[in-house]
């Protein structure tokens, strides 16, 4: 009895571990809703979902965006684990489903269910996925301006009434802006040009430009990794990055190949602070996790 309790254990330890996952994640943060051989899978849109249970034995995944908006990928998965995908898109705005291999575990908080065969997906017309049209700011109405009113245009009675102009004459001290040459004072033998004597003039402020905030402004509206990548290397050899300012580039970084060039080459200039082993958290897979740690702790 005890070793029929034994088997029966190390079955369903096996089973759990041998078990077949696929987890999707819209980068979009649009919301899907995703049916498998025909079955939906989730009837509320979500921005990430794991479907557990899943066979080695090929499947139609069909990920919906919106009304008129999706898309059909067949897989064939064939090893156990948790196979990822994620929903983004290219340099031409064009959504796909890119396959991102097998992680070691579900990230907490995710939305999972078992491979669902309840609900059938409905059918909708095929169309493809466009970037919104700019909204084009609404033109103004010109207005035209009547010209000011001359003296000539002025009855001649109503001329009468005005004022004559008032001259104020011009002194010295206010027409000369340019200094005498022979007023300037000449020390061992040099000779001075003349200096600009500004009268009433006002000193205009200089507000100083926050670089840091011109340099997010710029990975924020980069198109492609390689751009983000170069210009927070660039950046960092002017002015090295906080723990902070590190983690706000790796979040715009989307493999983790290239956050662990940003996190190799700034590694002197964060490794001693203290919460530095706080960036391990924005690495996703466990063998760029080791590197990591192999430069915290070398």
């Amino acid at each position: 009895m005890k070793c029929i309790s034994f088997l029966s254990l190390l079955f369903i330890s096996l089973q759990a571990f041998c078990q077949l996952s696929i987890f999707i994640v819209d980068n979009t943060e649009t919301g899907f809703i995703l049916s498998i051989n025909g079955f939906e899978q989730n009837t509320e849109p979500e921005k990430s979902l794991a479907v557990n249970e899943v066979d080695t034995f090929p499947y139609i995944l069909r990920v919906q965006l919106a009304e008129k908006v999706y898309f059909n990928k067949t897989v064939h998965l064939k090893q156990k684990g948790i196979h990822k995908y994620i929903i983004t898109t290219n340099s031409r705005d064009e959504l796909q489903l890119r396959y991102r291999g097998v992680i070691s575990k579900l990230p907490s908080g995710i939305s999972s269910t078992t491979l669902q065969h309840k609900i059938p997906e409905r059918s909708l017309p095929i169309a493809l996925y466009q970037k919104p049209k700019p909204v084009e700011p609404p033109k103004v109405k010109e207005t035209k301006v009547e010209p000011f009113t001359t003296i000539a245009s002025i009855p001649a009675d109503t001329a009468k009434l005005i004022p004559p102009a008032i001259v104020v004459p011009i002194t010295k001290s206010t027409d000369t802006l340019l200094s005498q040459i022979d007023s300037i004072p000449v020390k061992d033998g040099t000779s001075s040009t003349p200096s600009i004597v500004t009268v009433d003039s006002t000193v205009a402020e200089v507000i100083p430009i926050n670089d840091y905030e011109v340099f997010k402004t710029k990975i924020l509206t980069a198109e492609f990794e390689f751009e983000k990548l170069s210009e927070s290397l660039a950046y960092a050899e002017k002015k090295p990055l906080n723990v902070e300012q590190i983690r706000f580039v790796l979040k715009q970084l989307t493999y983790d190949n290239s956050k662990m060039k940003l996190l190799e080459t700034l590694a002197e200039s964060y490794k001693h602070l203290p919460e530095a082993n706080s960036l391990r958290n924005e690495l996703e897979y466990d063998l760029t996790k080791k590197k990591f740690d192999q430069i915290i702790t070398p």
